[in-house]
């Protein structure tokens, strides 16, 4: 099996399940499958994620030899889906906040889940992502928005947008910054990053380890070469590979 698969179906239970079902099966790099509805979609650490028919749900094969890059490939995709709003969007400001989250003026857009899969035949990752388009699922433990919500604070007049009006380009985009991944590396994805970073140096965060109820307190130095956060505490730098991260509260 060499050309991609595109699939949209009505419903299933997580586009990142049947990503991974199309992967086993031999779907190559770059395939892709999206869901009108999700039935058990899912965030980092099992959290459930919220499903309204209008809004993204989007996962995709990716087959990278360089287990170096794997890492990455939440960044990138991050950057991908940034860069394309951004760009068909204008004025609206999204940006990154290590390592998944979209956000809007500090309210979540979306989420990035990736997940690798050791593969019958090759390792491989599945990037999923959620895009909050038409309406925006309420969440405890934080704001969220949406981008009709986002369009029309800046466009009284503007449309509602769904997912039908976004979804191949935002699928054409993060394989093209896939490809830019592997032609000219990781530096120049990293200032890209940088450049949509929510935690920019300086920023006082907080943070507790997977599994550990311990906040710490610290200040972003940056990324490191895998795409770690680089943070300082206490004097000590440290590097966070999947924690929860928060600004602090002055």
């Amino acid at each position: 099996m060499t050309t991609p698969i595109r699939q949209i179906v009505d419903r299933c239970d997580s586009t990142n399940t049947l990503a991974r079902s199309l992967a086993d099966s031999g779907a190559p790099h770059g395939s892709w499958v999206s869901a009108r509805i999700q039935d058990k979609g899912r965030g980092r650490h099992g959290r459930s994620w919220g499903s309204i028919e209008g809004n993204l749900f989007l996962s995709l094969v990716v087959r990278i030899e360089n287990p170096a890059l794997w890492t990455w490939i939440p960044l990138v995709t991050g950057i991908a889906v940034t860069r394309f709003l951004r760009r068909e969007f204008p004025g609206l400001l999204v940006q990154l906040k290590w390592p998944n989250d979209l956000r809007v003026s500090r309210s979540k857009l979306g989420g990035i889940l990736c997940e690798g899969v050791l593969g019958r035949d090759a390792p491989f990752v599945i990037a999923g992502l959620g895009l909050n388009c038409i309406r925006a699922p309420e969440i405890v433990e934080q704001a969220t928005t949406s981008l009709s919500h986002e369009w029309n604070s800046l466009h009284p007049l503007g449309k509602e947008i769904r997912a039908d009006d976004i979804r191949s380009g935002i699928a054409e985009e993060i394989l093209f910054v896939y490809s830019e991944l592997l032609q000219s590396g990781v530096t120049p994805l990293t200032r890209e990053f940088e450049i949509y970073s929510e935690l920019v140096p300086g920023t006082q965060i907080e943070w507790a380890d997977v599994g550990s109820a311990e906040t710490h307190h610290g200040e972003v130095l940056g990324l490191g070469v895998r795409g770690e956060l680089r943070v300082q505490e206490n004097k000590t730098e440290k590097f966070l590979t999947s924690e929860e991260v928060k600004l602090k509260l002055r």
